[in-house]
């Protein structure tokens, strides 16, 4: 039997049918384990850019012999800046179908946004795993984005020596390690009323008489993010492992 969408007619007749248990199960990957291992702290600025100061220079402190000078050397700092990127899973529905669900309106937008937020993270954390090659649209600088960890040469990287280019990660992460940063003061936007419609246009035209829609329900689940790396030792990465013998994951 094929997969029937939740928005359609043919799915809530699924949705409906009193012979099905009241649980939930899936097929989709979708669990953040690592989102929610990894520490997380808002942007510096509240909106959408995160920045912060790493120090990149040693001051002049030494050992000296009796009149004998040392290097009057100051500290130096570098000025990081994160651009967060935007992640939306906002939706609409068919105020008919929501209305026809078996369980009422809240109900029917409450197992969509369920869904949309989970979804919504197993986004964010394929974003951190895989970088910007693995997403959809505009991503943040992901764990393989990284310039501490982008070539094999970086101190911070050891090569298995295998083929097909999977990588295990090791973070630290702390407030000033390794960190999802949260734009907007930290918030995820969440908005939707179950009694409030908007009007879906379908067809745009400029005879008023030819303009088609519908009345709809909307969710609005949005939110800027991005990473934080810190300084260089808190990423670090085993390239290339794979099956074969001498590249698989071990303790050596």
């Amino acid at each position: 039997m094929s997969a029937l969408a939740s928005d359609t007619l043919a799915g809530l007749l699924k949705l409906n049918d009193l012979n099905n248990a009241d649980i939930n199960v899936t097929d989709l990957l979708q669990a953040a384990p690592v989102v929610a291992a990894l520490a997380a702290v808002p942007a510096s600025q509240g909106g959408t850019k995160h920045n912060y100061m790493k120090e990149t220079g040693a001051t002049g402190a030494a050992f000296r012999d009796v009149n004998t000078g040392i290097l009057n050397a100051a500290s130096q700092d570098l000025q990081v800046s994160v651009d967060l990127k935007f992640i939306d899973g906002s939706f609409t529905r068919d105020v008919a179908l929501a209305d026809a669900y078996k369980a009422g309106r809240a109900a029917y937008m409450e197992k969509e946004v369920m869904r949309s937020i989970r979804n919504l993270f197993a986004s964010l954390e394929k974003n951190i795993l895989q970088g910007t090659g693995g997403v959809t649209g505009t991503g943040f600088t992901g764990f393989p984005d990284s310039t501490a960890v982008d070539a094999l040469s970086d101190t911070m990287v050891v090569n298995s020596g295998g083929d097909g280019g999977q990588s295990v990660w090791m973070a630290r992460t702390a407030e000033d390690a390794v960190a999802i940063i949260a734009g907007n003061d930290g918030r995820i936007d969440f908005n939707y009323d179950p009694d409030k419609l908007v009007y879906i246009q379908t067809v745009a035209s400029a005879t008023p008489a030819n303009v088609r829609g519908y009345m709809a329900l909307a969710a609005a689940l949005s939110g800027y993010f991005g990473m934080q790396y810190g300084n260089i030792y808190g990423l670090g990465r085993i390239a290339n492992v794979n099956t074969t013998s001498g590249h698989t994951l071990t303790d050596a």
